[in-house]
């Protein structure tokens, strides 16, 4: 019997849409287009998905090879989320200088950003650069990509395919761009939010204001990893400093555990 192909496919992950649910594990929407905040509560499976996001063609076959390796990856991201709520808040001020912790924050970082609708020009764009790319990664980087000079070479020249394109975007570039070392998060901190406050977060969670040749950020940075934690280098006096940052970057849809919280922002 054939293996069914699901075809919604999630660029934001479950679990991470559940960090900023309520007790019933709903999100509220607030749709950026209109100024409105929805009026039903929604569950993690019924947004942020596209349908064959991530379905490839391997010898005429649908595949869900990136499908599947995401899977394993967030299984590793949701523990890191889950003992960060555990930490003593002097711990989350120098965590990200720790190395392996910090390698493995970059990792999210970079696969969520790449994974992200928002950022397939860019990936386009960039699988021009493969073999430059992955000459100039640093060799933490190398130490968890499963492919060799070669390799990027084939995927250079085959990129114009859209199945290459996808395992371009989704799966080499969150390896050989962002540098999986603590410098790659100098200036950023782990931000905690205690008691009434809240993160909002939205369809693009990995919010950044730009980054060089190199690959060092310049900017603002916001990631809100959570409802009460985000990893973040921006500067804020009152809460809706952070919803603007979130409301700039927003495609079409913002996301919080109340629609008391989403009532702060504009509305029509």
């Amino acid at each position: 019997m054939n293996k069914q192909i699901s075809k919604k496919h999630h660029f934001i992950p479950k679990f991470y849409i559940k960090g900023f649910a309520d007790e019933n594990n709903d999100v509220f929407l607030y749709y950026t287009e209109f100024k409105k905040v929805g009026k039903s509560a929604k569950k993690s499976s019924q947004i942020f998905y596209e349908e064959h996001f991530h379905t490839v063609k391997r010898f005429g076959q649908k595949s869900l090879l990136i499908e599947e390796s995401y899977s394993e990856l967030e299984g590793l991201f949701s523990q890191v989320v889950t003992q960060m709520k555990c930490w003593p808040d002097e711990a989350l001020q120098e965590i990200v200088k720790v190395e392996e912790f910090s390698k493995t924050l970059v990792l999210m970082l970079s696969v969520q950003y790449w994974r992200n609708p928002k950022n397939s020009q860019a990936a386009m764009d960039m699988s021009g650069r493969l073999v430059e790319l992955y000459d100039k990664a640093l060799p933490t980087n190398g130490e968890v990509t499963p492919f060799d000079r070669q390799d990027m070479k084939y995927f250079q020249k085959k990129r114009k395919d859209a199945s290459v394109q996808k395992f371009i975007q989704f799966l080499i570039l969150p390896l050989i761009t962002f540098k999986f070392v603590p410098e790659q998060l100098k200036g950023l901190k782990i931000v905690k939010f205690k008691d009434h406050y809240d993160f909002i977060c939205s369809d693009t969670p990995v919010m950044i204001d730009g980054f060089d040749s190199e690959f060092n950020f310049f900017g603002n940075v916001l990631y809100p990893l959570t409802k009460k934690y985000a990893l973040s280098n921006v500067k804020f006096d009152e809460l809706s400093d952070l919803d603007d940052v979130v409301l700039s970057h927003a495609r079409k849809k913002i996301i919080a555990s109340s629609k008391e919280r989403l009532s702060a922002l504009p509305q029509a």
